[in-house]
């Protein structure tokens, strides 16, 4: 059973058509490329498997049910490991999908909802940024002769950004403000786990 208001994504052929079924996180590669383009967006009816089935990606859906939470107008809805809607944004290593935002209380645990289906990118989804190769604890630096960021882990060595004759700062602060910034190099941690 598919559920109203539940992300779906196609799944493949059967009998010519599109076969549609419930979203499930361990359909997401990575990057997700190919799986965003396969998300339909959330049913509109309630659907047994092999059935057809209404598919909104963007408009206004009336009378959705809040299950069990309690949502508030203008709150975003994120779609869960389940697929089905929550107030609360997913944590890692869900990708983060937005359904769409609260738009009008109906009363009655009932909602309108602006559906707007979109799987935000992630590091692999950028231009730019290269993640064939990343390992635990690698950060992303920018290589200006290529303008791509690539992973890579620093040495001590790498980290060259102190001016002539050391720093003399006894707090972060001070550090941060003694740094020639015309030797600092753009870096952008990212911590891999």
């Amino acid at each position: 059973m598919i559920a109203r208001f539940t992300l779906v994504r196609i799944s493949g052929d059967q009998d010519g058509h599109a076969a549609v079924v419930p979203w499930n996180p361990a359909a997401y590669e990575q990057p997700g490329l190919a799986t965003a383009h396969k998300l339909l967006g959330v049913a509109m009816t309630a659907s047994e498997y092999q059935e057809p089935l209404a598919v909104m990606r963007r408009g206004t859906m009336r009378t959705v049910p809040d299950g069990a939470e309690t949502w508030a107008v203008g709150e975003i809805l994120w779609a869960n490991a389940s697929g089905a809607a929550t107030h609360t944004r997913p944590a890692a290593p869900l990708p983060l999908i937005v359904l769409g935002t609260v738009f009008a209380d109906e009363g009655g645990g009932n909602w309108t909802v602006d559906v707007d289906v979109r799987v935000l990118p992630s590091l692999g989804e950028l231009s730019g940024v290269s993640v064939e190769t990343p390992a635990d604890l690698d950060v992303f630096i920018h290589k200006s002769s290529t303008h791509v960021w690539e992973p890579r882990r620093l040495a001590g060595t790498d980290i060259t950004n102190a001016p002539a004759g050391g720093i003399a700062a006894t707090t972060v602060q001070a550090a941060i403000d003694e740094l020639d910034t015309e030797k600092a190099s753009a870096l952008w941690i990212w911590l891999m786990e």
